[in-house]
């Protein structure tokens, strides 16, 4: 998993509400840490003006399908996959939402030398290489 899926799983997770109830105190915080600090960096470092950075985190936040490409360029435009402090809020907040999958490893990929590999749960993928 890339830094950028692992972004988007975080925040999905923050979204998504399906955690136990003793944990979704802790998610809530952890998911409003992270958004805090991937809208500040969006603004600072991605050029994003208070509330074109607000509309794009609150659109995903309503209807996550339809921003998701909107927020993967925001990621990638303000450096959000490369910020070691908004990773590290990513992996706190899937650490506490899906210990389970934090544990096996879910969230952790080595992609070196790989061709045509694809990371998350239920895909297609068809390749042609020549």
């Amino acid at each position: 998993m890339n830094e950028i899926e692992m972004l988007l799983a975080a925040v999905g997770v923050g979204l998504s509400g399906g955690v136990t109830t003793a944990a979704s105190a802790a998610v809530g915080d952890l998911y409003a840490c992270l958004r805090d600090l991937v809208y500040r960096r969006a603004t600072v470092e991605g050029g994003l003006s208070e509330a074109e950075a607000g509309e794009v985190l609150d659109g995903y936040q309503a209807a996550p399908t339809e921003w998701e490409s909107r927020v993967i360029e925001v990621f990638d435009q303000s450096g959000a996959g490369t910020d070691p402090e908004i990773l590290d809020a990513a992996r706190r907040l899937l650490a506490v939402a899906d210990p389970a999958g934090t544990t096996a490893g879910k969230y952790t990929m080595d992609v070196t030398g790989a061709k045509g590999m694809q990371v998350g749960d239920g895909n297609t993928q068809t390749n042609t290489f020549n």
